[in-house]
C-alpha cells in the first residue's frame, strides 16, 4: 500500500497506472529504481503529471512533460535516448501526451511506448536530410494518434491536406517541428 509507506497521490483511479509503471521501471532497470519512498513518489508525481495532461486540451500544462518524467514512469529508455533524435522524440511525446483526449490513452507505460514509436517516426521524417527522403512519411493515423487535428482527408472532390502537412514536417528540423507540431495544423 503506497499510503503506508508515505507515497501521496495514489488513488483508486490511478492505482493501475502506478502499479504498471512500477513494474515497467523494474523491468528496464532494477528493483532499486523503485526501492524507496522517494523513488516511488517521483514515479507517482511523474505519472500524475502525465495523466493531468491527457485531458483533451492540448498545450494547457503549466510545465511540459519531460523526458525524465516519461522515463520515470517506465517508458522504454531505448525509445528516448539522450542523443540523436531522442530529445526531439521525448519532447514530441510529451506534447502528444498533453494533447490526448483521455487518460485511458496514456494510462500504461505500454501505451506511452506505442505513442513514443509514432513520435519517433515523425521526428525521423522531420530529421531526414536525404534526397529523396528515406524515412517513412507519417500517415494521417500517425498524426491523429499524436493529437493533431484539422487534417482533411480526401473526399467530396477535394484533395487531402495530408501531403501539405507531410511537406511541412519534412521542411523542419525535429526541434523546430516539435515546438509547432500540435498547433500548426489545427484548423
Amino acid at each position: 500500500n503506497y499510503a503506508n509507506v508515505g507515497v501521496t497521490g495514489v488513488t483508486d483511479g490511478n492505482l493501475a497506472s502506478i502499479n504498471a509503471a512500477v513494474k515497467a521501471v523494474g523491468g528496464y532497470s532494477t528493483s532499486s529504481a523503485v526501492d524507496s519512498r522517494a523513488k516511488l513518489q517521483t514515479l507517482t508525481d511523474a505519472y500524475l503529471h502525465i495523466l493531468q495532461g491527457a485531458d483533451g486540451t492540448a498545450n494547457n500544462l503549466a510545465t511540459p512533460i519531460s523526458r525524465a518524467e516519461l522515463l520515470a514512469v517506465g517508458v522504454n529508455p531505448a525509445k528516448l535516448p539522450a542523443t540523436g533524435n531522442g530529445p526531439a522524440t521525448a519532447s514530441l511525446l510529451g506534447t502528444a501526451v498533453d494533447a490526448q483526449s483521455a487518460t485511458t490513452k496514456v494510462d500504461t507505460p505500454a501505451k506511452l511506448d506505442a505513442l513514443a514509436d509514432v513520435a519517433a517516426k515523425v521526428v525521423a521524417y522531420a530529421a531526414d536530410t536525404a534526397s529523396p527522403l528515406t524515412a517513412a512519411a507519417p500517415t494521417l493515423a500517425d498524426l491523429t494518434t499524436l493529437g493533431v487535428t484539422g487534417i482533411l482527408p480526401a473526399g467530396a472532390g477535394l484533395a487531402s491536406t495530408l501531403p501539405l502537412v507531410q511537406t511541412a514536417i519534412a521542411a523542419n528540423d525535429p526541434a523546430c517541428f516539435v515546438q509547432q507540431f500540435l498547433g500548426a495544423f489545427d484548423v
